[in-house]
């Protein structure tokens, strides 16, 4: 692979985790880029009387509700989109500190949103830190009073242990969201994570790939647990509803950002927007965690006399390591590492230390190894891949039948 490949590719894993420099976007502004399609229009007498208000995550920007944005307007309701944490001139929003962030909410609540109101009140819809910072508006800047519906999808309700989330440059709230159960999601969080008579709904996937432990985006209606776990039943009440996307639709391989454009995850937004309460509950605890392939399926290599020669090999630093066209066998080694195979049927070995392994074309095999890990066979082929996370606490995404081992 030539240098501008290799650029090529290396851009496509951190866009797709998340954490891109900004250098890296182009030149915008807090108003560049435009709203989306449907949004920031006047509000009509015809329309939901509750305007809903929509926020991007991390290193995004409004732009992202492409898909939601003017389908929420033709379903009726009146759409509002702001840019947030767009720290210098840059179309990548969101890294500022959370607390300025949810300032500038509330003053966009305040001044755009809450003139064109009927009701008094908006309803906010929110990805990844999107779902997290207007719970900070809503707690310490007034919010409760002036929100119907919390509904978040893929949200870092609780921070994540992606291991490269406090290597991420000029980005505040990146530190403030990791690492899994923060001391700054506790401040939100604690005594009560679900204030005021708002109605919460939690849209999740099994296959989040930069939230993790997915269930890090569930909340709890009761203020006197501190459980947050897959048990959606120890969480659910009359006012909160976490909802992960394959117990309803089984076969949704939906990721942390495919999420934002999902057909399934759109129902379950209208569904707590358009209803008295939260969105519905259609199980009574979830399975979630059980699903996507067989857990004692492919993906132990054996010994270490088996393994083939490393063809690529990392250091004992945190290294970004992308592989070739051809048949690659990765070997990270120490160090919290990134990896991502080409096309090619590759193996990759994480080592020690909290990794990230995605795969691509080809038939693929990743081993997370020692430490966390999330690892990730998704090619859009079902069954042709295996993960393995190893010893640690890890996250295994893939497509439907591949094989996994070593994931809870």
């Amino acid at each position: 692979m030539g240098l501008r490949g290799r650029a090529l590719a290396l851009a496509a894993v951190f866009a797709t985790l998340g954490v891109l420099a900004p250098s890296a976007f182009a030149q915008g502004s807090v108003s560049r880029p435009p709203p989306p399609m449907g949004a920031n229009d006047a509000c009509t007498s015809g329309q939901d009387p509750t305007p809903v208000v929509l926020v991007h995550g991390t290193f995004s920007n409004r732009g992202q509700f492409w898909k939601f944005s003017p389908q929420l307007e033709a379903a009726g309701h009146c759409v509002f989109a702001l840019n947030y944490g767009c720290e210098g001139p840059s179309f990548s929003c969101g890294r500022g500190p959370i607390e300025r962030s949810a300032r500038q909410l509330r003053d966009f609540i305040d001044d755009r949103v809450l003139p064109q109101s009927r009701s008094g009140k908006v309803s906010i819809l929110g990805h990844s830190q999107g779902g997290l910072m207007p719970r900070f508006y809503i707690k310490f800047l007034g919010g409760r009073t002036k929100v119907k519906d919390m509904v978040s999808i893929s949200a870092s309700n609780h921070g994540t242990d992606n291991p490269l989330a406090p290597f991420s440059r000029d980005c505040a709230a990146c530190l403030q969201q990791s690492p899994y159960m923060n001391g700054f999601t506790r401040r939100i969080n604690n005594p009560d994570e679900t204030l005021g008579a708002i109605d919460y709904t939690q849209v999740q996937t099994r296959f989040d790939d930069v939230v993790f432990p997915y269930f890090s985006a569930f909340l709890a209606d009761d203020p006197d647990t501190d459980y947050n776990g897959q048990q959606t039943r120890r969480l659910n009440g009359p006012r909160t509803a976490n909802v992960c996307l394959q117990d309803r639709f089984a076969a949704s391989t939906d990721d942390h950002l495919s999420i934002t454009f999902s057909d399934q995850a759109l129902i379950v937004i209208r569904e707590a927007l358009d209803r008295n309460g939260p969105a519905r509950v259609l199980r009574p605890d979830s399975v979630c965690a059980r699903l996507g392939g067989d857990p004692g399926g492919g993906g132990s290599r054996g010994g270490s006399n088996g393994r083939p020669a490393c063809t690529i090999t990392g250091t004992s630093r945190n290294d970004v390591l992308v592989g070739t066209r051809g048949a690659d066998v990765i070997c990270a080694g120490a160090g919290n590492d990134v990896v991502r195979a080409d096309h090619g049927d590759d193996t990759v070995h994480g080592g020690a230390g909290n990794d990230t392994l995605r795969g691509n074309d080809g038939v693929d095999r990743l081993f997370g190894e020692a430490d966390r890990d999330a690892v990730n066979s998704s090619d859009g082929v079902r069954g042709n891949d295996s993960a393995d996370g190893g010893a640690g606490r890890d996250v295994c995404n893939g497509d439907e039948g591949d094989g996994r081992a070593n994931c809870p």
